[in-house]
């Protein structure tokens, strides 16, 4: 029983040991049938049409991964290759001095100079030292980074003054208000 050319076409199947009811619909109609339905998974889809491909399709004509300037590739590939020229002679490197090479971390950063061109460079993290955002740093002293006591004792103490100086400044710099000057 086919209920419209906008709507699903009911369609009852059967089989030995099971009955059951079977909803087809063709690719014209589908986005129509998800957008009306109220479970959760085609209204997650419906969002995602709508948010996602739809606006897409508007902007651009299509809806996919985005073509690629070859002039961008060329210059991926070749900054690949020159940054793994640089770990590769890092490494090797450390594997020569012998230490404990396995454990090194590094850190690899691109320059782009007027003679070179784009140049990357490679260095060693030590190995007691923490690289990440400054914006994260309370919260990695706070949760992630085992501290002893002495060394956030060293830290509180920096803050501390470093506080007290930029109070002192502020102090110079801002107008004194509410104090009478007599001469």
């Amino acid at each position: 029983m086919t209920q419209s050319s906008q709507e699903l076409s009911l369609h009852g199947s059967r089989c030995d040991s099971l009955i059951s009811r079977a909803y087809l619909t063709c690719d014209r109609h589908l986005c129509n049938n998800a957008l009306r339905s109220r479970k959760p998974e085609a209204r997650k889809f419906a969002k995602w049409v709508t948010s996602e491909v739809l606006p897409s399709i508007r902007q651009t004509g299509s809806y996919g991964q985005p073509a690629y300037d070859p002039d961008q590739v060329a210059l991926a590939h070749r900054a690949a290759l020159v940054a793994t020229a640089q770990v590769y002679q890092s490494v090797f490197e450390a594997v020569m001095q012998g230490k404990d090479w396995q454990l090194n971390r590094y850190m690899l950063r691109f320059d782009v100079t007027a003679e070179d061109g784009t140049v990357a460079r490679v260095k060693a993290v030590d190995r007691n030292a923490y690289v990440l955002p400054l914006d994260r740093f309370h919260s990695a002293v706070e949760d992630s980074i085992c501290v002893d006591a002495q060394t956030l004792t060293q830290l509180a103490s920096t803050c501390t003054a470093r506080l007290g100086r930029m109070a002192a400044r502020n102090a110079v710099a801002a107008p004194q208000q509410g104090s009478l000057q007599l001469r």
